[in-house]
């Protein structure tokens, strides 16, 4: 029990790492400025440039970190089930 809830917050916090790079420029909160936040970055970054890479271009948005949202939304419903 105690490991499901630990790999189940481990896959939130980094749910809202995503969110924090993607959506801090829109409010001011750019994480590639700040010195703590360059550690979220590059935390967050790997798996976002491995989807941007393979993704095929689709206008103005960067529709990567939805994906990746997405993805590791489902590896945690996967793997905790909960």
């Amino acid at each position: 029990m105690f490991i499901r809830n630990l790999i189940y917050t481990a896959f939130t916090l980094y749910m809202l790492a995503i969110l924090a790079v993607w959506l801090g420029p829109y409010i001011d909160f750019d994480l590639r400025q700040r010195r703590w936040g360059i550690r979220i970055v590059q935390i967050v970054d790997p798996l976002i440039q491995i989807i941007r890479k393979n993704l095929p271009y689709i206008g103005p948005f960067n529709w990567a970190p939805i994906i990746a949202l997405l993805i590791i939304w489902l590896l945690r419903k996967i793997l905790v089930g909960i």
